[in-house]
């Protein structure tokens, strides 16, 4: 029998060598962190020797920017944006999005906006049919990652094109690596990404438009749009039919974010774009009766319009070439706007877009789910609707000849939803 002091002894020699297999391991582990590290470093080092620097390209590039928007245009843009080789990547700072500079290798400059946020494992949120939910439930729905607006962009750009409207500059759909896109990110986690195995990530790429300004519609605009003031010239008469176009078209999206004054956007020739659809579908795929509150216009209008159990005053004349051109997408058109919208973007690279949908649908912000596709698309007619119901409450109220009003003749050149629309199809090949 072993004595107590040798039973000791054995013990201690046990616990010590199961010390120093632990401090070995913690060692072997530590050591190869910090080899990891200088491999990354190198590795990173060899990459950026081609040309992209942490966002500091090695010469000053003459770029090009965008200042007309047509069909010429996107048959000279579309193609470089989807396929072409980039250059230089730089991330910038303005607004709500996570957004980024690209400068391809013939010298167009374009910004783009992510689809998602990175995650290591793979996102399979839970696929939900908005038709499961209750009217009740309905007004919880929200957007969720609100910084991550390429899905909604990219929409609205197709749906501007199935209108025929073409106030949004060019864009597309495509994927660019981590490699590309975190070159420019000197953060740590920026270090991470790029580092990482090549991946791709999903964004919206979308042509650098140039010579803007921010112009917010005056209070006689609203004067105008609401039929307390008649006897305008046809320059305010387009003015104010411009902005009915603009409010229209974001409650098609669902976008409210031109509430906001500084997001009223011209260009040169001093005609509203169609600017910024990023945060479009805010309440899901399905309208609520409040969206129609887009049509109150800017914070300032509320303001003016609100009166005891009113929160504003909506619209009520609107450019009857437009109104002609909804009229054709609903019910007794020959397209929906859903069909056309798919029409236009089937040739995105990331047809159908809205699989990067993600919403809250209670109180919580935990449990995030994905709606069907098919939801946004009935979602859209359904839009459709409501906006002529509004429309027809207004002639009702007011009689047709005051609320829709033809567009002046020197203007009608201009407005190239009442163009036909170009058969040519768009030839795309990828750049090798």
């Amino acid at each position: 029998h072993m004595t107590t002091h040798e039973t000791y002894i054995k013990k201690r020699f046990k616990l010590d060598f199961f010390l120093n297999i632990k401090k070995i391991l913690v060692l072997v582990i530590f050591l190869s962190i910090i080899s990891l590290f200088i491999f990354m470093i190198i590795i990173n080092k060899t990459y950026n020797n081609t040309g992209l620097v942490n966002g500091v390209f090695d010469d000053e590039t003459f770029v090009i920017t965008l200042d007309k928007i047509s069909e010429e245009t996107d048959y000279e843009w579309i193609p470089v944006l989807r396929y072409g080789k980039i250059s230089k990547i730089e991330g910038y700072l303005h607004g709500l999005s996570k957004k980024f500079t690209v400068v391809f290798s013939n010298g167009f400059k374009a910004s783009g906006k992510l689809m998602e946020p990175f995650s290591f494992w793979e996102k399979d949120f839970k696929k939900v049919d908005i038709h499961n939910y209750t009217n009740f439930q309905k007004r919880y729905i929200r957007r969720t990652w609100a910084d991550y607006q390429g899905w909604a962009e990219l929409i609205g750009f197709y749906v501007d094109r199935s209108l025929n409207i073409y106030k949004k500059p060019p864009m597309t759909g495509r994927y660019i690596t981590n490699k590309e896109l975190y070159s420019y990110d000197d953060s740590f986690w920026g270090f991470v990404l790029r580092n990482l195995p090549t991946y791709d990530i999903p964004v919206c790429i979308i042509a650098w438009y140039s010579e803007m300004k921010i112009k917010p519609p005056r209070k006689d605009v609203l004067e105008n749009l609401l039929l307390d003031r008649e006897n305008f010239n046809d320059h305010d008469e387009e003015t104010a039919l411009q902005v009915s176009d603009t409010l229209v078209f974001d409650f098609l999206l669902d976008d409210h974010d031109r509430i906001e004054k500084h997001n009223w956007m011209k260009d040169k020739l001093n005609g509203y774009l169609l600017w910024d659809s990023g945060l479009g579908f805010a309440h899901g795929p399905y309208p609520l009766d409040k969206d129609l509150d887009i049509l109150c216009g800017h914070k300032d209008w509320v303001e003016i319009t609100k009166s005891p159990g009113i929160k504003c005053r909506r619209i009520c004349k609107f450019r009857k070439e437009f109104v002609e051109k909804i009229k054709g997408l609903g019910h007794n058109g020959t397209h929906r706007l859903s069909t056309s919208l798919q029409i236009e973007s089937k040739i995105d690279p990331l047809y159908p877009i809205f699989q990067y949908n993600i919403y809250l649908t209670g109180k919580s912000k935990l449990e995030k789910v994905s709606f069907l596709r098919d939801n946004f698309y009935h979602g859209l007619n359904k839009r459709v609707r409501l906006i002529l119901g509004h429309i027809d409450g207004c002639i009702k109220q007011y009689k047709e000849e005051r609320v829709i009003i033809p567009t002046s003749d020197q203007y009608i050149p201009k407005l190239h939803f009442l163009r036909e629309k170009k058969k040519k199809n768009i030839i795309i090949e990828k750049q090798q």
